[in-house]
């Protein structure tokens, strides 16, 4: 390829337009998904979506997304991102997205995946830049309940993870994850008598020995303890 003068960027990795939309069943009882058939008619939605994504990754195609490091930071970076396994390694030619939906339900997420710069790690995403321009990042903070209180009429304070009488501390580590935990379980675990059910991956890494061997619920148990032993307070609390 080097020797012909073709780089990454030459490579055409388009989604065809009938796979740019996944619908994903609930949790089976092992926590997995799989994805289903479905019908662009089941949905009135479904052929603007599509239309939608075809516009964004034609663009793309045509865009220039790089990232400003060196190559032993990029392989430092892949090394990292080898070992976390809710993400990819980047990979350039991964520059399209598809919108993936879950619970067997076109109401329920939608979020946008694919492209290889959602995969970046926080520090390097001011690196990424687009046909040679530099980007600049929006962080957009406490976004999910500043929408919760819009949508009821209220006002939201400065900073909705900065709890009263709760250690400053543990914000990001504790409130926040609890917080979107419990806004994105699913309906049978909201209420509070079903809290038992969830906890926040506390356990600092690496993790115990056998640690994946233990079913969810024993996990959740772990989980509750490190948290009651590091804010002196239950979940539910």
């Amino acid at each position: 390829m080097k020797e012909n003068g073709i780089t990454w960027a030459a490579l055409d990795a388009s989604p065809d337009p009938s796979n740019l939309i996944e619908l994903k069943s609930k949790k089976d009882k092992q926590g997995n998904k799989t994805k289903l058939p479905y019908d662009d008619s089941v949905d009135a939605r479904i052929p603007e979506m599509r239309e939608t994504l075809v516009r964004i990754n034609e663009r793309l195609e045509g865009t220039l997304i790089n990232l400003n490091v060196t190559d032993e930071e990029l392989k430092a970076i892949n090394r990292r991102l080898a070992n976390d396994k809710d993400r990819e390694m980047i990979d350039f030619t991964k520059r399209y997205l598809v919108r993936k939906f879950t619970d067997n339900s076109f109401d329920s997420g939608g979020r946008y995946y694919g492209g290889w710069f959602q995969q970046v790690p926080k520090e390097y995403r001011t690196s990424i830049i687009i046909n040679d321009t530099l980007t600049v990042e929006w962080d957009f903070k406490t976004l999910h309940p500043t929408i919760l209180y819009l949508k009821s009429g209220l006002t939201p304070p400065e900073d909705s993870y900065d709890l009263t009488g709760w250690d400053k501390k543990h914000r990001d580590n504790l409130y926040k994850k609890v917080f979107n935990q419990v806004l994105n379980s699913s309906p049978g675990t909201r209420k509070k008598t079903q809290w038992y059910k969830l906890a926040p991956d506390l356990l600092k890494k690496p993790i115990p020995p056998g640690w994946n061997d233990l079913s969810r619920a024993k996990k959740s148990k772990l989980n509750r303890e490190e948290f009651l032993k590091l804010t002196g307070r239950g979940y539910k609390n």
